[in-house]
């Protein structure tokens, strides 16, 4: 016989609490998992994410791009002269202000000569432009060579004479204000507008515009068997760029008052508008005559032929052109941190048409735009190439006709001979007096 066995008074009753939160907190887990799954989906959906990044691009106060392009010529056939290659680097800022920086690397080769490489920056502040040269590189020698090729130059140390003017100008900053541009202050009244104008481009209901109309024009998409690689922490987006859609959305957004703002700042009173044209002026009759003789010369020269007096072009094989888009964009965040592209164009032509170039820019979404503190004036740099131009040429009459082989050029010695040449290019000469001289000396070199 089973005797119940008495629970001790006051004993807890067996809870089953513990089981229950677990449960509901599997099923919140659950829930939650397949919420944030579904969230995801959408949120990372491709053509969100495209358009997330394009707007965010449009719509950034602050941006910085490390930028490079490269451009080859691919033509089989390559004359001197010829452009083989460019490569550029460019880091370009602009912060809220919309002040803006530039500092540009070129390397340029042409058939025939040695590569060329300068570097030089720019700024944009609130009321001047600021410049420097940072590297002339060998751009004395490579525009002495180029010289040198017209015949003209013959007795004239081209390189000497563009090697002293850098000298001169080295790499310091210049300023050239507004109004040194123009005097009326149109420039700078113009400048601020611009400015004003475009910042109100990315705030509120302008913004809301340009995302509606994008979306409604959506010209950028990613093919939907198209392979999406994840690279350096984003996605890398091939696209396909719909021109008809493009030029739907440029069109319709320049019809937008914002726009029509900004374009109204560079407006002048004083432009003249023709409404009144008579119909001959705008459609004036042609007497084209499209009839040929029976008789014609079965002849063709560069994809012309000719029908006795008439010429008629011949269909041209149309080229082949490759272009490819990618945008990268990373994850969630959805900025768009980079943009490449690939370009191809190929023809049956051996030369002129053959171009391959690519290139990528490396996005930030912050800027350091400082303007420099320490300048030189735009006058001070005139003054400078002055000099150094006149003291190279006034280097090459001494060596040409100052010297006992040309007889002092009438003169009595040498020393007056270059005493005549200082006069004659000094600060204070007229004119007349160096044009009287060079005519003496026959003529620039």
């Amino acid at each position: 016989v089973s005797v119940p066995v008495a629970q001790p008074y006051g004993a807890p009753k067996k809870s089953h609490a513990g089981l229950i939160i677990g449960i509901v907190v599997l099923i919140l887990l659950v829930l939650g998992g397949v919420g944030g799954f579904l969230f995801y989906q959408q949120h990372e959906k491709t053509e969100r994410v495209v358009a997330d990044g394009i707007i965010q691009l449009l719509s950034a106060k602050e941006l910085t791009a490390n930028s490079t392009f490269t451009i080859q010529n691919t033509d089989e056939i390559k004359y001197d002269n010829d452009v083989e290659s460019v490569n550029i680097t460019l880091i370009s800022s602009k912060n809220a202000k919309l002040e803006s920086s530039l500092d540009a690397t070129l390397e340029l080769k042409l058939h025939g000569y040695d590569p060329l490489k300068v570097q030089a920056e720019a700024m944009e502040g609130e009321n001047a432009i600021y410049f420097r040269i940072k590297d002339t590189g060998n751009l004395s020698t490579f525009i002495a060579n180029v010289a040198s090729e017209d015949g003209y130059t013959e007795n004239i140390d081209v390189k000497s004479i563009i090697e002293s003017m850098f000298a001169s100008v080295g790499d310091s900053w210049y300023e050239i204000p507004y109004d040194k541009i123009d005097e009326t202050g149109r420039a700078k009244e113009t400048m601020d507008c611009v400015r004003e104008k475009t910042s109100k481009i990315t705030e509120g209901e302008n913004l809301s515009q340009i995302t509606s109309l994008y979306e409604e024009h959506a010209f950028i998409s990613v093919d939907k068997d198209a392979k999406i690689e994840k690279v350096n922490g984003y996605k890398k987006y091939p696209l396909t760029i719909d021109e008809d859609k493009m030029d739907e959305f440029m069109d319709e957004l320049s019809e937008k008052d914002f726009i029509k703002e900004i374009e109204s700042c560079s407006e002048s009173d004083d432009v003249r508008v023709y409404d009144d044209l008579d119909d001959d002026y705008l459609n004036p009759s042609l007497d084209v005559t499209n009839d040929l003789d029976d008789d014609y010369y079965d002849t063709s020269i560069d994809g012309m032929t000719f029908y006795d007096e008439h010429i008629i072009e011949e269909p041209v094989k149309e080229d082949e052109t490759t272009k490819k888009v990618y945008l990268g964009i990373k994850p969630w965040s959805h900025d768009l941190v980079w943009i490449g592209f690939d370009y191809e164009k190929k023809s049956d032509r051996p030369y002129g048409e053959n171009i391959k170039a690519n290139g990528e820019i490396n996005l930030s979404y912050t800027a350091n735009v400082a303007t420099p503190g320490d300048t030189k004036s735009i006058d001070e740099l005139m003054e400078a190439i002055q000099k150094s131009v006149a003291d190279s040429s006034k280097k090459i009459y001494y060596d040409n006709y100052c010297t006992a082989d040309e007889n002092y050029s009438g003169f009595e010695n040498e020393a007056e001979c270059k005493k005549a040449v200082d006069e004659a290019f000094g600060n204070d000469a007229d004119s007349v007096e160096l044009d009287d001289l060079l005519y003496e000396f026959g003529g620039l070199i």
